[in-house]
């Protein structure tokens, strides 16, 4: 018969070897090559939509304009990977790492405005093409 500090220690190091495992899995999934690289393409395709071509794509022109009404159906055309690397002077290009296995042309973003077209209104869709 178990002593009660046997059944603790078991209880203990059952609850122990689950948080262990239940970390290992989380890891697993957190720091794989597609999850980093999704991240990292995410990351880019905001920071190109919202802090560099909304600016650019309104101009002189108000929002309220209707400019981006024509882009809610189908949005703006796909960016690359290449592309959201280099634009800038090449502001990403120290993201390389993360995106390492990734096809720079078949890689992309899909940025579509939603309505009230602020900087951060917007769905974005990416599509990676990755070998890992």
């Amino acid at each position: 018969m178990m002593s009660l500090l046997t059944r603790r220690v078991a209880v203990g190091l059952v609850i122990v070897c689950a948080l262990v495992v239940g970390f290992m899995v989380f890891a697993g999934f957190y720091f794989n090559r597609d999850a980093i690289a999704e991240r990292a393409l995410n990351g880019m395709a905001k920071d190109y939509y919202e802090n560099y071509f909304y600016e650019r794509f309104l101009a002189d022109r108000e929002v309220s304009s209707g400019v981006f009404e024509k882009y809610v159906e189908w949005g703006f055309p796909e960016v690359n990977l290449q592309y959201l690397l280099n634009f800038d002077g090449g502001r990403n290009a120290g993201r390389v790492e993360d995106v390492y296995g990734c096809d720079r042309k078949m890689t992309t973003a899909k940025i579509t405005p939603v309505e009230p077209f602020g900087q951060k209104d917007y769905v974005l869709e990416t599509k990676l093409d990755c070998v890992h």
